[in-house]
């Protein structure tokens, strides 16, 4: 079997690409709904104002047109300097259906030292009139970047 050059070099591109986005997250917390999590090294997220790493995001029965609040703070549990991004650090997996949207009151990218913590940061989950009311389970994942862009 004969491989293009051109075949090889969109293949080749395409693994460049890839390890370049990859290698820009240097640290992952995944906090599953209500599954234990076990955190990656680098950050952890807490409960604020309780304290103690978080095992899942419990926002308990929100109904339609309501929105569900907790607060939280990221934690540098690494040993380099990591930063937290308004708009990249924090993701679901899968996307949350229509009518249902995950959000945080991080503005500005926040730079944390070994050791350090965000100030609160609060977490809300938003319930349109419009979503289809029912149990819903998604993972959220909390990345660090090495720098203030990602």
């Amino acid at each position: 079997m004969k491989i293009s050059k051109k075949l090889l070099a969109i293949f080749f591109g395409v693994i460049a690409i890839t390890a370049t986005v990859s290698a820009s997250i240097i640290a992952s917390f995944v906090v599953p709904s209500s599954v234990n999590v076990t955190a990656q090294p680098g950050i952890e997220v807490d409960n604020y104002p309780a304290g103690g790493r978080l095992t899942s995001l419990a926002f308990g029965d929100v109904q339609t047109g309501q929105t569900g609040s907790m607060q939280i703070i990221i934690v540098n549990t690494g040993g380099s300097t990591v930063f937290i991004i308004p708009g990249q650090s924090m993701s679901t997996s899968p996307a949350l259906p229509s009518g249902i949207v995950l959000s945080w009151d991080l503005a500005v990218a926040s730079q944390l030292n070994p050791g350090q913590s965000t100030v609160p940061i609060l977490v809300k989950l938003s319930v349109s009139a419009t979503a289809t009311p029912g149990p819903l389970s998604w993972t959220t994942t909390f990345n660090a970047y090495s720098t203030a862009t990602g």
